[in-house]
């Protein structure tokens, strides 16, 4: 799955696939429940490399930047990514405010006076 099934589509790609299954997989599943699963699904291969990219870059942002904020926003990234082993936050609107408000607090960050 190079591109992925499209964002929003699982529930009705997981319908497909149920009916071959016994009655007792669950039906009403909007999302897999797991961050990392979701984005390989929707996007794809390269949308889940891309996601860890993005990820990686700013926990590396955030080493290098040893700084009380830095610390800070590395618990609440580190938080959000666990979290998104047990549940799909991208899909609740507070929860994805909060990510992006940190990916771009962290991106916004000073860099430390030795790479100046």
């Amino acid at each position: 799955m190079l591109f992925g099934i499209g964002l929003g589509r699982f529930q009705e790609v997981y319908l497909e696939y149920q009916k071959y299954f016994p009655p007792y997989l669950e039906w009403a599943v909007p999302q897999p429940h797991n961050l990392y699963l979701a984005v390989w699904l929707q996007t794809g291969l390269l949308g889940l490399i891309g996601f860890i990219l993005l990820v990686s870059r700013a926990i590396i942002l955030l080493i290098k930047n040893k700084s009380r904020e830095s610390a800070l926003l590395l618990g609440l990234l580190t938080l959000y990514l666990i979290y998104g082993l047990f549940d799909t936050p991208f899909f609740k609107t507070d929860l994805a405010f909060s990510f992006w408000l940190v990916i771009a607090l962290i991106m916004t960050l000073p860099k430390p006076e030795a790479e100046l």
